[in-house]
């Protein structure tokens, strides 16, 4: 019909934009509030029931359009082509060719033998590839232990005036601190990123083997810091270059950080490389933590 002819005018597309906006919302609600309850078949078929309603809807407006409004019908129009671009845009974004990891394989050169024997695992004839992370992208890192648990360290017996603490804060003068243990487990929520092997991930997450030495020989202080504190910025490793943002594991006690920084430097080749290693205590951790430092500052403070 003509626009002469048509008695309704611009009111039609209103009320039709109002009304496919209405069916728009009851969709969304239904996915992200489940309205009809999680997993239940009705909300799927209720889905499709809506889109068919909205489909001949649209296609009403539109077979009006070609007789009415030149204007109408080329705001009209020009929304179909761009949603139709979208959709192509996004369905080839979402293709597996055009997600190819662009990052080159990391050679074998200069690798030690421990490394190499790793290498296999992150490079296929696809090319270099991270580990599959968690199915659940919302997982998060638990502490390892219950916080309740007692994790004590022995004072000297002949000191009776001196007693047995309840916690890292108190100052005393430290004879033995256990932290073997402690600090083997404490590491296993390290290990998703550096590895188990304390090899890291090329390209990703640098390596502790040996480099955790070479910075308790620069500065014993500055790895107490980047667990405390986190770490953020670009960093150098053997050639290397890093610049994944290392979280702050303050919220651990003094006893786990101070028990997971020994196990390290006491791990792989770090026995090898670390000079005059002295074992932390957790009085070390607790003077660190007045510092209150950003993970900008360790990057800073990085020797």
């Amino acid at each position: 019909m003509s626009h002469n002819n048509h008695k309704g005018g611009a009111a039609i597309y209103v009320i039709t934009a109002v009304f496919l906006a209405i069916l728009t919302y009851i969709e969304f609600g239904l996915i992200q509030y489940k309205w009809l309850g999680d997993g239940n078949p009705a909300t799927i078929l209720t889905i499709v029931a809506l889109s068919i309603v909205k489909f001949i809807a649209v296609i009403s407006i539109f077979m009006h359009l070609k007789d009415d409004n030149k204007t109408l019908f080329g705001f009209f129009a020009a929304g179909l082509v761009f949603a139709f671009a979208i959709f192509v845009a996004m369905s080839f974004l979402f293709t597996v060719n055009s997600t190819k990891n662009r990052i080159a394989a990391p050679t074998t050169d200069n690798l030690s033998s421990h490394e190499s024997s790793n290498h296999n695992i992150l490079v296929e004839e696809a090319g270099f590839r991270f580990p599959a992370g968690p199915k659940n992208q919302a997982y998060v890192i638990e502490r390892p232990f219950e916080s309740t648990k007692d994790y004590s360290f022995s004072l000297d017996s002949s000191n009776s005036s001196v007693s047995s603490p309840s916690n890292s804060q108190d100052s005393v003068a430290l004879e033995s601190f256990d932290w073997q243990e402690l600090g083997q487990k404490t590491f296993n929520s390290c290990s998703s990123c550096h590895q188990a092997t304390g090899t890291g991930i090329p390209g990703a997450f640098p390596p502790l083997n040996k480099n955790a030495a070479l910075k308790y020989n620069s500065d014993r202080e500055y790895l107490l810091k980047a667990v405390t504190f986190g770490l953020t910025g670009e960093i150098d490793v053997d050639g290397n270059s890093y610049n994944s943002a290392m979280p702050a594991w303050g919220y651990l006690s003094d006893e786990e950080i101070a028990a997971v920084l020994n196990y390290v430097l006491s791990s792989w080749d770090n026995p090898n490389t670390v000079v005059n290693f002295e074992a932390y205590s957790p009085n070390d951790v607790n003077s660190i933590r007045a510092l209150n430092l950003s993970s900008d500052d360790t990057l800073k403070q990085r020797p």
